[in-house]
Protein backbone atom coordinates (compact mmCIF):
# COMPACT_ATOMS: atom_id res chain seq x y z
CA UNK A 1 0.00 0.00 0.00
CA UNK A 2 2.62 2.19 0.44
CA UNK A 3 4.45 1.82 -2.47
CA UNK A 4 1.27 2.27 -4.11
CA UNK A 5 0.79 5.81 -2.09
CA UNK A 6 4.46 6.57 -3.91
CA UNK A 7 3.19 5.81 -7.48
CA UNK A 8 -0.09 7.80 -6.84
CA UNK A 9 2.10 10.52 -5.31
CA UNK A 10 4.70 10.59 -8.01
CA UNK A 11 1.69 10.62 -10.49
CA UNK A 12 0.61 13.46 -9.22
CA UNK A 13 3.89 15.05 -8.97
CA UNK A 14 3.89 14.90 -12.73
CA UNK A 15 0.75 15.88 -13.93
CA UNK A 16 0.46 18.81 -11.95
CA UNK A 17 4.20 19.89 -12.16
CA UNK A 18 6.65 18.20 -14.12
CA UNK A 19 3.95 17.55 -16.68
CA UNK A 20 3.72 20.84 -17.59
CA UNK A 21 7.24 21.31 -18.05
CA UNK A 22 7.48 18.13 -20.46
CA UNK A 23 4.49 18.63 -22.58
CA UNK A 24 4.12 21.37 -25.18
CA UNK A 25 0.55 21.81 -26.68
CA UNK A 26 0.23 21.23 -30.74
CA UNK A 27 0.99 24.94 -32.44
CA UNK A 28 -0.62 24.30 -34.98
CA UNK A 29 -3.68 23.89 -33.36
CA UNK A 30 -5.04 27.65 -33.88
CA UNK A 31 -8.40 26.90 -34.95
CA UNK A 32 -10.93 26.27 -32.06
CA UNK A 33 -12.73 23.51 -33.76
CA UNK A 34 -9.28 21.29 -33.61
CA UNK A 35 -8.45 19.24 -30.43
CA UNK A 36 -5.28 20.64 -28.76
CA UNK A 37 -2.74 17.75 -28.66
CA UNK A 38 0.10 17.21 -26.18
CA UNK A 39 3.02 15.39 -25.54
CA UNK A 40 3.26 13.90 -22.35
CA UNK A 41 5.68 11.74 -20.55
CA UNK A 42 4.62 8.99 -18.38
CA UNK A 43 5.47 7.65 -15.13
CA UNK A 44 4.58 4.38 -15.78
CA UNK A 45 2.86 2.79 -18.85
CA UNK A 46 0.30 -0.44 -18.44
CA UNK A 47 0.64 -2.53 -21.07
CA UNK A 48 -2.26 -4.60 -19.61
CA UNK A 49 -5.69 -4.81 -17.75
CA UNK A 50 -4.19 -6.64 -14.97
CA UNK A 51 -1.74 -3.65 -14.65
CA UNK A 52 -4.44 -1.13 -14.88
CA UNK A 53 -6.85 -2.28 -12.28
CA UNK A 54 -3.64 -2.70 -9.63
CA UNK A 55 -2.89 1.01 -10.34
CA UNK A 56 -6.22 2.21 -9.71
CA UNK A 57 -7.89 3.60 -6.44
CA UNK A 58 -11.41 3.46 -8.39
CA UNK A 59 -12.86 1.68 -11.69
CA UNK A 60 -16.28 3.34 -12.83
CA UNK A 61 -18.91 3.14 -15.26
CA UNK A 62 -19.95 6.88 -15.42
CA UNK A 63 -21.63 9.19 -17.31
CA UNK A 64 -19.52 12.85 -18.33
CA UNK A 65 -21.37 15.55 -17.18
CA UNK A 66 -21.34 19.23 -18.50
CA UNK A 67 -19.85 20.76 -15.29
CA UNK A 68 -15.92 21.51 -15.32
CA UNK A 69 -13.37 23.86 -14.57
CA UNK A 70 -10.06 25.36 -16.07
CA UNK A 71 -7.16 25.90 -14.12
CA UNK A 72 -3.89 26.98 -14.80
CA UNK A 73 -0.53 25.74 -13.61
CA UNK A 74 2.70 26.83 -15.02
CA UNK A 75 0.99 28.19 -18.34
CA UNK A 76 -0.48 24.81 -19.41
CA UNK A 77 -4.17 24.51 -18.69
CA UNK A 78 -5.88 21.58 -16.77
CA UNK A 79 -9.82 20.61 -16.80
CA UNK A 80 -11.29 19.13 -13.66
CA UNK A 81 -14.53 17.38 -15.27
CA UNK A 82 -17.25 15.84 -13.31
CA UNK A 83 -18.57 12.84 -13.63
CA UNK A 84 -21.47 10.32 -12.46
CA UNK A 85 -20.67 6.68 -11.67
CA UNK A 86 -23.88 4.59 -12.86
CA UNK A 87 -21.40 1.32 -11.63
CA UNK A 88 -18.63 0.95 -9.58
CA UNK A 89 -16.19 -2.41 -9.76
CA UNK A 90 -13.25 -0.89 -8.05
CA UNK A 91 -13.08 1.44 -4.93
CA UNK A 92 -16.22 2.77 -3.12
CA UNK A 93 -18.95 3.94 -4.37
CA UNK A 94 -20.04 7.94 -4.76
CA UNK A 95 -22.59 9.89 -7.00
CA UNK A 96 -19.58 11.78 -8.41
CA UNK A 97 -16.25 12.18 -9.21
CA UNK A 98 -13.96 15.43 -10.10
CA UNK A 99 -11.50 13.98 -13.12
CA UNK A 100 -8.77 16.16 -13.37
CA UNK A 101 -6.88 15.87 -17.12
CA UNK A 102 -4.26 18.46 -19.01
CA UNK A 103 -5.86 21.03 -21.51
CA UNK A 104 -8.78 22.35 -21.86
CA UNK A 105 -12.16 20.43 -22.49
CA UNK A 106 -11.02 20.27 -26.33
CA UNK A 107 -7.56 18.78 -25.55
CA UNK A 108 -7.32 15.43 -27.09
CA UNK A 109 -8.34 12.37 -24.57
CA UNK A 110 -10.25 15.20 -22.98
CA UNK A 111 -13.82 13.21 -21.61
CA UNK A 112 -16.62 14.00 -23.89
CA UNK A 113 -19.93 15.72 -22.20
CA UNK A 114 -22.73 13.05 -22.34
CA UNK A 115 -20.61 10.38 -23.12
CA UNK A 116 -20.32 6.92 -21.21
CA UNK A 117 -16.93 6.18 -19.95
CA UNK A 118 -15.23 2.82 -18.33
CA UNK A 119 -12.39 4.93 -15.87
CA UNK A 120 -9.51 3.68 -13.91
CA UNK A 121 -8.86 6.25 -11.88
CA UNK A 122 -6.26 7.35 -9.19
CA UNK A 123 -6.62 9.60 -6.73
CA UNK A 124 -3.74 12.21 -6.41
CA UNK A 125 -2.40 14.48 -3.97
CA UNK A 126 -0.78 17.46 -4.37
CA UNK A 127 0.61 17.92 -0.75
CA UNK A 128 1.91 14.48 0.25
CA UNK A 129 -0.72 13.27 2.45
CA UNK A 130 -3.21 15.98 2.05
CA UNK A 131 -5.89 13.91 0.24
CA UNK A 132 -7.74 16.52 -2.50
CA UNK A 133 -10.69 14.02 -2.93
CA UNK A 134 -9.98 13.89 -6.77
CA UNK A 135 -8.64 11.80 -9.54
CA UNK A 136 -6.88 11.47 -12.91
CA UNK A 137 -7.00 8.99 -15.40
CA UNK A 138 -4.70 5.84 -14.38
CA UNK A 139 -1.61 6.27 -16.82
CA UNK A 140 -2.85 9.95 -18.15
CA UNK A 141 -5.44 8.39 -21.09
CA UNK A 142 -4.24 4.95 -20.64
CA UNK A 143 -6.98 4.16 -18.15
CA UNK A 144 -9.90 5.97 -20.40
CA UNK A 145 -12.16 3.74 -22.73
CA UNK A 146 -15.24 5.49 -23.98
CA UNK A 147 -19.26 3.40 -24.52
CA UNK A 148 -19.94 2.82 -28.08
CA UNK A 149 -23.66 1.98 -29.42
CA UNK A 150 -22.62 -1.88 -29.26
CA UNK A 151 -21.69 -1.42 -25.11
CA UNK A 152 -18.23 -2.00 -25.28
CA UNK A 153 -16.06 0.54 -24.57
CA UNK A 154 -13.38 2.00 -26.74
CA UNK A 155 -9.54 2.75 -25.69
CA UNK A 156 -9.09 6.95 -26.11
CA UNK A 157 -5.24 6.46 -25.68
CA UNK A 158 -3.82 5.61 -29.24
CA UNK A 159 0.14 5.93 -27.15
CA UNK A 160 -0.71 2.55 -25.36
CA UNK A 161 -0.74 -0.20 -27.71
CA UNK A 162 -0.53 -2.80 -25.49
CA UNK A 163 -4.00 -2.39 -23.82
CA UNK A 164 -6.79 -4.22 -25.36
CA UNK A 165 -8.87 -1.34 -28.31
CA UNK A 166 -11.96 -2.44 -26.74
CA UNK A 167 -13.39 -3.57 -23.22
CA UNK A 168 -16.53 -4.80 -21.80
CA UNK A 169 -17.15 -4.57 -18.00
CA UNK A 170 -17.31 -8.48 -17.74
CA UNK A 171 -13.83 -8.37 -18.73
CA UNK A 172 -12.80 -5.65 -15.96
CA UNK A 173 -14.91 -8.26 -13.41
CA UNK A 174 -13.12 -11.21 -14.60
CA UNK A 175 -9.75 -9.39 -13.65
CA UNK A 176 -11.33 -7.94 -10.52
CA UNK A 177 -12.13 -11.45 -9.33
CA UNK A 178 -8.48 -12.98 -9.44
CA UNK A 179 -7.29 -9.77 -7.58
Amino acid sequence: MFVKKIAVLSAAALVFTGLASCSTPDSSSQDEDVNESYEVSRVESYETVEELVVASDLIVVADVSEEFTVTELNGFSFTERVVHPSATLKGSEVQSVVVSGIGTPKAEGALVPGATNLLFLSEYEVQPGDSTGKYVVTGVYAGAYEQEATGRFTKLDHDSPELPAELRVEDVTAVLSTE
